[in-house]
């Protein structure tokens, strides 16, 4: 995907409160987050940089709330049902 195709989805999620003016690592700002971590796929055996950062497993993320999460991840239900 290109820049614009991402600066696109990315904006497209934006809450209240989020611009391209307070993204960064501090309270206040967000982040890119990826929904499934990194670290999962890595697990998995999943290394291809094109995968683990597909626009649908990209999100923007509250700094703090992203900090929280860190590599934790539930499986979306149709996931789980395999």
């Amino acid at each position: 995907y290109t820049r614009e195709d991402f600066m696109a989805h990315i904006e497209s999620l934006f809450v209240d409160g989020m611009s391209w003016q307070n993204w960064g690592n501090k309270d206040g700002c967000w982040q890119v987050d990826h929904p499934k971590p990194v670290a999962v796929f890595v697990r998995e055996g999943v290394t291809d940089p094109a995968i683990i950062n597909a626009l649908s497993n990209l999100r923007p993320m509250w700094f703090r709330e992203n900090q929280r999460k860190k590599d934790k991840y539930e499986p979306p239900k149709e996931e789980n049902n395999g």
